[in-house]
């Protein structure tokens, strides 16, 4: 598929045909059309990305059935997660991104285990 910049979107358009039912999350997002003021509501759909070399997982507003388009539209902060990964690929707040939930559960237990001795202890 291919995929086009658009400038002006906050968030990821892709077609439903691209779009198994298996990726809608069930959320929701309200868009509103560039030259009316007209809202529609469009399901949220997660999508793997493949862009100049950096790979991605992300969430896109997936168009009616009704709207033929043959091509992913890219949004600014997706654009923005793939410019900041190709400026560094190994950036601390990129791979705790990934660890965060580890490095929880970590701090938990040695919290935990820090109040048992202080039990035993006294």
């Amino acid at each position: 598929m291919e995929v086009l910049r658009d400038t002006g979107s906050s968030v990821d358009l892709i077609s439903f045909k691209n779009v198994k039912e298996s990726y809608l999350t069930g959320d929701y997002v309200w868009a509103r059309q560039a030259l009316t003021n007209e809202h529609t509501c469009l399901a949220l759909a997660e999508i793997d990305l493949e862009i100049d070399g950096v790979r991605l997982k992300t969430k896109a507003a997936v168009l009616d059935p009704s709207v033929e388009m043959k091509h992913y539209l890219l949004g600014n902060k997706t654009q923005e997660l793939i410019d900041a990964i190709k400026k560094n690929p190994y950036s601390p707040e990129l791979i705790n991104l990934v660890v965060t939930r580890s490095q929880t559960r970590v701090a938990r237990t040695e919290k935990e285990n820090r109040f048992l001795d202080s039990i035993e202890g006294s």
